[in-house]
């Protein structure tokens, strides 16, 4: 679900290395100007059995919408806008929605709201939006945003409507100078914290003060608070989680989301974010960029920033890919390595790179791409540089480049794998990741993992972004700074170096590696 596309070309350096602490530095160029056969694993995975996918949606007498597929080639249908929005701007947009649940295609989702036509994905670029969800019972409501520093966000509301066909009336609402009220009900407030907790862990830490508080009680407080945007609401693996929303955070403008007249929800973005750049274009509907499943709804009696919307004929909005039919390719793979054709990076054709997936139980396999390099530890002095090309991303993705041990990436991801989902940290590592939180978008991150798998990493606030320019870069590692532990110095287009230490423990465990390149994580 989570996939990013990184390109790198060469300099002069690119993938220099040494094979001892007593031999003078060996540095190997690698201009890719023709295919240097590396080593790879599972980095070009083709989908097998592949499904006919068919976009159906746009506008129909009295309404738009009908069937959206997941699928990373994009579809939108959209409204464009006298002049573009940011969240600085107040809108808003309202109507009537039907859902069906579709033929085929279960755990489909797709967006209403404002959007950019130029990119969209996975809490879109310069987007606010609706996502509508199907579970199979019933239609969900959630929120996205993000901006065009790619710094997203979302809100899940306990909102939703039945897939029978049945009307029902939505409202969104965006207020720019809105801040959040408040805590009146301080008792709730001092049950949670940041950390999540379901509805029955916080009864138990209410008991003692509120004895005769029940857990319907409580529930209608916890949604209460999450109306006015005071906690977060998490649905995973079944479970209602609760936990304080950005408490300490400096919070401006809010979105209000309403279904049948019913409760307001409501969330507000930090402040940073809401005046961050944003350029939204258009309204309509589009395609989450993410693969497999379909949606189907329809949108009448609409509304956009207080302008009613006469579906009675053909608007002559614009759309892409939403009426079409295509074969579906690109499900959770792995398809990065040598181009000859492109490139983006280095400005001459012939780099590595591609599109990497986030290694989970469900596909379980790591995927390579790299040259061997002996055997080296962290006693030698090792430095790479290059160019990168950071072309896309969706929320949450992330990739490794730098040096690695070919066994370890070998292993195949097993469900009590240690460490997270991922199985990340691996360890034997020296390199970076491109990785990061949905409200920072990427950092590039120097990263040493151990063999015993302590890992150390640092951002350092060094973001870094799908702006689809080349950069160049420089890695690094001297054994004997400080102190004798090791330190990792990393630049980006030659500004200010950042530096990573590596801790006593660290250099203790050790770590050994035989290869260079690109990896999944």
């Amino acid at each position: 679900m989570k996939r990013i596309l990184p390109l790198l070309a060469s300099l002069p350096v690119l993938c220099g290395h040494s094979f001892a602490a007593d031999a003078p530095l060996r540095l190997k160029t690698e201009t890719f100007d023709r295919d240097p056969g590396w080593d790879n694993s599972s980095n070009r995975v083709q989908a097998s059995d592949q499904p006919t996918v068919t976009q159906d949606f746009g506008w129909s007498p009295g309404k738009i919408g009908g069937t959206l597929w997941k699928s990373t080639t994009p579809a939108w249908y959209g409204m464009p806008l006298k002049q573009p929005l940011s969240f600085k701007d107040a809108f808003s947009a309202s109507g009537k929605i039907t859902a069906v649940k579709p033929e085929t295609g279960r755990g489909g989702v797709a967006y209403l709201g404002f959007f950019n036509h130029e990119r969209q994905g996975w809490r879109a670029w310069n987007s606010m939006a609706m996502r509508v969800a199907n579970d199979d019972k019933q239609a969900l409501i959630f929120l996205d945003y993000s901006t065009a520093l790619w710094n997203a966000g979302a809100a899940e509301m306990e909102l939703g409507i039945p897939m029978d066909g049945s009307e029902h009336t939505w409202s969104f609402t965006y207020d720019p100078n809105a801040t959040r009220a408040s805590w009146t009900d301080t008792r709730l407030r001092s049950y949670l914290t940041t950390a999540r907790q379901l509805a029955a862990d916080v009864l138990a830490k209410a008991k003692p003060a509120e004895p005769e508080l029940t857990l319907a009680s409580l529930e209608g407080r916890l949604r209460a608070a999450l109306e006015q945007g005071l906690v977060t609401f998490l649905n995973r693996g079944g479970k209602e989680w609760w936990l304080l929303k950005q408490d300490k955070e400096d919070l401006k403008g809010a979105v209000s989301v309403q279904i049948d007249g019913g409760e307001t929800f409501r969330t507000y973005l930090p402040a940073e974010v809401r005046d961050q750049p944003v350029v939204m274009d258009r309204f309509g509907i589009f395609n989450m960029q993410t693969y497999h499943g379909s949606v189907k709804f329809h949108i009448s009696d609409l509304v956009v920033n207080g302008a009613k919307i006469d579906l009675s004929k053909d608007p002559g909005w614009d759309g892409v890919g939403n009426r079409t039919t295509f074969l579906e390719r690109d499900f959770q793979r792995q398809d990065f390595g040598y181009s000859s054709d492109t490139k983006f990076a280095g400005g001459a054709k012939g780099e590595i790179g591609g599109e990497f997936y986030n290694v989970e139980p469900l596909d379980p396999l790591h995927g390579f791409y790299a040259d061997e390099v002996g055997q080296l530890t962290l006693d030698d002095p090792i430095r790479f540089s290059g160019k990168i090309y950071f072309h896309e991303a969706t929320a949450d993705a992330g990739m490794y480049f730098g040096y690695f041990r070919k066994e370890d990436e070998l292993r195949v991801l097993g469900k009590n794998q240690p460490g997270n989902a991922s199985g990340w940290p691996q360890l034997n590592t020296l390199g970076v990741v491109v990785d990061g939180p949905a409200r920072i978008g990427w950092w590039f991150i120097p990263v040493v993992t151990a063999a015993d798998r302590k890992l150390s990493g640092k951002t350092q606030d060094h973001v870094f972004l799908p702006t689809r320019k080349s950069r160049t870069f420089d890695f690094q590692y001297d054994p004997v700074a400080n102190n004798g532990v090791g330190r990792v110095t990393v630049t980006l287009d030659g500004e200010a170096p950042f530096t990573l230490d590596l801790t006593p423990e660290q250099r203790k465990s050790g770590a050994t590696f035989d290869r260079f390149g690109l990896m999944s994580f």
